[in-house]
């Protein structure tokens, strides 16, 4: 309406942009659809709306991420109960921020491929070698829907 010599322009960006998403959006309906429930966890909640959107229910202590997140060391207990959680293959899949990684980070990480647990690295920045924020995004939900299929 502020500026109707460019609306046609405007509205076909908008089209263009929408279309551009639904690869991403049919991915996430095919994990929602085939994985909805499975038990997740993360290091950052870089994909938390992700895991929401497809109903992947989050494992992980909120205190861990937290503290993860701000770069201190998470509390002994909520490691523990991570840990636990990998030995005792609660989960199907850990998520971990490449771009934020600690000692704890690569402890879990370690722990995980010793435990058979998928694991996913995802980041909360796009890439220098990626084009577009929907590649980006297509590639971190592609490596997750490979990880929930893993055995």
């Amino acid at each position: 309406q502020q500026d109707p010599s460019n609306a046609a322009a405007y509205r076909q960006n908008t089209a263009t942009f929408l279309a551009s998403l639904k690869p991403l959006l049919a991915t996430i309906e095919r994990i929602k659809s085939d994985y909805a429930g499975t038990a997740v966890l993360y290091t950052e909640p870089v994909l938390g709306y992700v895991l929401t959107l497809t109903g992947l229910q989050s494992l992980t202590p909120v205190g861990f991420s937290q503290a993860i997140e701000d770069g201190d060391e998470p509390s002994p207990q909520d490691t523990q109960t991570i840990e636990k959680l990998i030995t005792e293959k609660n989960i199907k899949v850990l998520l971990y921020n490449s771009q934020a990684t600690s000692p704890v980070t690569q402890q879990i990480q370690k722990l995980a491929r010793q435990n058979g647990i998928a694991i996913v690295p995802v980041t909360e920045t796009l890439p220098t070698n990626k084009k577009s924020y929907q590649s980006w995004q297509q590639e971190q939900l592609n490596s997750l829907l490979k990880a929930l299929q893993s055995e």
